[in-house]
């Protein structure tokens, strides 16, 4: 066997080799990293903004209108004929405190000519009553306002006598930090 042959085995080439291994799966094609990029920014959803705008909308539309609705009926100090009939219900109630609200300082100290003094304005006022019945009314007949300035004009009956008198007064105010004040009044009974 020494002069035999021997046989040849077949060397693969390149060619014939096995196939490569499969490549890496490549980088995203939209663009390169560059650290100096700025980042992408995220979209914001724009659902809260019309939202919160929408909120903010409809509570200054109540603000508003309850501040108009205050100022209409006089919540604010804002109707001289609520200060005439508050002038009154100060005497009904014998509340010094309220008679002191609805009147200037010169008005009162011109009540009884000298300084005001609240003892002797609550026996006047408790004067006005019959049987511990309040024995004054009063109806607002006008009201008008000029700037900051007003006249209220009322028709008032006083029985305290047992006879009812009645009076027309006309109440002259003024307004100060927003609230109307009587400052005078006039008796204009014929």
């Amino acid at each position: 066997m020494a002069d035999e042959p021997t046989p040849e085995i077949p060397v693969p080439t390149p060619s014939e080799a096995a196939p490569p291994p499969p490549a890496p799966p490549a980088a995203p094609t939209t663009a390169a990293f560059d650290p100096a990029a700025p980042a992408p920014v995220k979209k914001r959803k724009i659902w809260p903004f019309v939202l919160g705008g929408a909120i903010l909308v409809f509570v200054l539309l109540i603000v508003a209108l309850v501040v108009t609705v205050l100022t209409v009926f006089g919540a604010l100090g804002g109707d001289p004929k609520k200060t005439v009939t508050d002038y009154d219900l100060s005497f009904k109630k014998a509340d010094c405190a309220l008679f002191q609200s609805t009147t200037t300082t010169e008005f009162q100290d011109g009540f009884f000519g000298k300084d005001f003094d609240c003892a002797t304005w609550v026996d006047n006022a408790k004067g006005l009553t019959v049987d511990g019945e309040y024995a004054y009314s009063v109806r607002v007949v006008s009201s008008e306002v000029q700037g900051s300035t007003a006249e209220v004009v009322t028709d008032e009956t006083d029985s305290t006598s047992g006879d009812p008198v009645d009076y027309s007064l006309r109440y002259y105010l003024v307004q100060t930090g927003g609230h109307w004040l009587i400052d005078g009044i006039d008796n204009e009974t014929e």
